[in-house]
């Protein structure tokens, strides 16, 4: 390895002396144990921690009081801590830190990949730069590693890499750096999935895998970075030093005093009457299109509080929880419902919040010109019959500081499962009732936020919902499940 090269222990890695079992290394996500250490070891484990040492140095340090033994003793040691992803790679270019390769997980290690002279190079299409804190980080949802970007110089090459290049065009790309530096600078990158081979058609090698060549960027970042393994941010439940002050309540306060109290239905009557559970379940299909005598305001009522309407609450110092028909990790219930009402017997057209503890309505002042905005775009998505507006479209928004105040990189994730959860509650309660519903597959955020005054960044909209009477005719459209079955 390069004298230019420094190897250092991962950030927030403590180092534990445990009874019985020696010297152990513990952090967020992993406890490794190293078993009993030298003094020569030890410290050389200490000055891995405080900011490490090019690996000749730590060589010569260990040798020196240990001879050969504690030299073997110290490549077990070394090899065990990069097998665990604890071994952070620091590039020095005149002295100053050029680049560092981060590890995300125990995936890869520091060993290099080969670098061919005549094969050209370029940026992977899923690269990318964010700031954190004071660096400038480069990211891949292809990557087991991190790269910080110290130098303007690292950045710089970057813009470079964007184009295919050779080995030797990347080199005299920046002119005042030891080409040993950009060397190992480059294969890191190659090594982290950041840079792609690019083949005489001008293919990439990452696109020879044709699943890879179908994610979309942003697809498969979100997917990598709301699971575990390739990040070390927080994940699952976390606790937090924060002020209790910020966590929301469980349910939102009252947005309006301008109300409706909506018919409330008896649910041991509906056991009694409802339909068989496996009757709803087959039956269960999205209908785009509406009857001609609209939802009646007592179907509407029936409706929301069977789908969303509070059990029960309880108060506590994170905002508290509470328990209704649909499901929600970690019973945050961080969705909302707005229904944006066209055609409902007793009910005039309007923007309303559903109030799910008092069982209401609550009208917003919103113009008839973004509820219309709202109503066309929610026809489009849902290839809703010319010139028919929905009866009611149902806009749930997320109130994003209860996940986000309780977890880590899942939290949005889980937002989005939440949804899922509610969309099917709200397709088997449309069903049993004989409404007709149809989820949409997206909707205008931006548009929302400027209709109702919503924050766009505290409580944005993820999904809306189509609900209305069935239409007096049979429709074309069949369920999931024969829809599957006529392909077979």
């Amino acid at each position: 390895m390069l004298e230019s090269t420094v190897f250092s222990l991962l950030q927030g890695t403590a180092i534990i002396d445990v009874p019985g079992r020696g010297v152990a290394l513990r952090s967020f996500h992993l406890d490794i144990t190293l078993g009993k250490l030298t003094p020569e070891l030890m410290s050389a484990l200490q000055v891995l921690r405080s900011g490490g040492a090019p690996i000749a140095q730590l060589l010569n340090a260990v040798s020196t009081g240990g001879g050969a033994i504690a030299l073997a003793g110290f490549y077990k040691m070394f090899r065990k801590m990069d097998d665990a992803g604890l071994i952070c790679q620091t590039l020095l270019a005149n002295g100053q830190r050029f680049a560092t390769r981060v590890p995300s997980s125990n995936i890869q290690g520091i060993e290099p990949v080969g670098l061919e002279p005549n094969t050209r190079y370029a940026l992977s299409r899923f690269a990318y730069c964010h700031k954190e804190d004071d660096l400038i980080i480069l990211e891949s949802p292809l990557s087991f590693a991190k790269i910080i970007l110290h130098s303007w110089r690292a950045v710089g090459l970057l813009s470079v890499l964007a184009k295919p290049h050779s080995l030797d065009e990347i080199l005299t790309a920046i002119t005042d750096t030891n080409n040993e530096v950009l060397e190992q600078f480059v294969n890191i990158l190659l090594k982290a999935g950041m840079l792609s081979a690019v083949a005489e058609d001008g293919s990439l090698s990452e696109d020879k895998n044709s699943a890879v060549t179908q994610w979309e960027f942003q697809d498969l970042l979100f997917h990598a970075r709301s699971r575990e393994g390739r990040h070390r941010n927080r994940y699952g439940r976390v606790t937090r030093s924060v002020n209790l002050s910020l966590a929301l309540p469980s349910v939102k306060p009252q947005v309006s005093d301008d109300v409706i109290q909506l018919y409330c239905p008896d649910i041991g009557e509906l056991e009694k009457q409802d339909s068989p559970f496996t009757a709803v379940l087959e039956k269960r299909v999205s209908v785009r299109g509406h009857g001609k005598t609209p939802i009646t305001d007592k179907q509407l009522g029936g409706f929301l509080y069977r789908v969303a309407g509070v059990r029960s609450s309880e108060a506590t110092d994170e905002g508290g929880f509470s328990r209704r028909p649909y499901p929600s990790g970690g019973a945050c219930y961080e969705l909302e419902l707005y229904l944006a009402i066209n055609n409902c017997q007793k009910i005039h057209p309007g923007m309303y919040h559903y109030d799910p503890y008092e069982h209401k309505l609550r009208k917003l002042s919103v113009s008839a010109k973004n509820i219309k905005a709202l109503s066309a775009r929610a026809s489009r998505s849902g290839h809703w019959p010319t010139n028919e507006v929905p009866q009611v479209l149902i806009i749930i928004t997320a109130r994003v500081q209860r996940p986000f105040h309780r977890y880590g990189a899942m939290a949005y994730a889980l937002v989005l499962k939440n949804l899922g959860g509610l969309y099917q509650t709200m397709y088997l309660v449309a069903t049993a009732m004989q409404l007709a519903p149809c989820a949409l597959g997206g909707g205008d955020s931006d548009l929302f936020a400027r209709a109702t005054g919503l924050d766009y960044y505290a409580e944005p909209s993820v999904g809306e919902f189509l609900l209305g009477s069935k239409p007096e005719t049979e429709q074309p459209s069949v369920s999931d499940r024969a829809l599957r079955l006529s392909h077979l």
